[in-house]
């Protein structure tokens, strides 16, 4: 497992993400998402399960009401990885066919 260094996170994330910050020094990326209401949110979450069990990497999250807080990092390298980055593209795009930022 390789781990992505801060300076080569915030690139990947400046051109391939939609608004996520590196945080914690380099170890982690966080997304703050607004939606429409709660039910919304809690749809967003059923719709990424399968992938997240599939890929055997989860996100962090608190929700509160129709906001969310989106964090990923690798649990065991409590580091950044590229399947962090992998997940965090399939979320982006997931969260545009719902017509959220």
């Amino acid at each position: 497992m390789k781990i992505i260094d801060s300076n080569t996170a915030n690139e990947l994330a400046n051109n391939y993400l939609k608004n996520w910050d590196v945080v914690d020094n380099g170890k982690r990326l966080r997304k703050r998402v607004t939606f429409s209401d709660y039910n919304h949110a809690v749809r967003f979450l059923l719709a990424i399960e399968k992938k997240m069990t599939d890929m055997d990497h989860f996100i962090d999250v608190a929700m509160f009401y129709d906001e969310m807080m989106i964090s990923l990092h690798t649990h065991d390298a409590n580091a950044l990885t590229k399947d962090d980055f992998k997940l965090a593209v399939f979320l982006d795009r997931k969260l545009a066919d719902m017509d959220v930022e």
